[in-house]
């Protein structure tokens, strides 16, 4: 399957370790193989944060994730 060119932009704060984090990834696999376990965070809540749903807004306000897609590209916006 070929590569995505679309990338996810994480901006949260740490809160265990006391820092910011602020890294572009190209899956969300890997931004979760990350910092998964330090921001207690799974593929379902990745979307659930994107759509920045009541939930996301209350539970996970320290966490922030934008895909980032090239210009030019179609983005099918429900």
């Amino acid at each position: 399957m070929p590569q995505s060119k679309t990338k996810y932009h994480l901006c949260a704060l740490d809160r265990e370790n006391m820092r910011v984090i602020d890294e572009v990834f190209d899956t969300l696999e890997s931004m979760i193989a990350k910092y998964g376990k330090n921001l207690n965070i799974t593929r379902r809540n990745c979307e659930i944060i994107r759509r920045k749903t009541h939930l996301a807004c209350t539970k996970y306000k320290h966490v922030c994730i934008e895909e980032l897609v090239p210009e030019g590209t179609k983005t099918y916006k429900v």
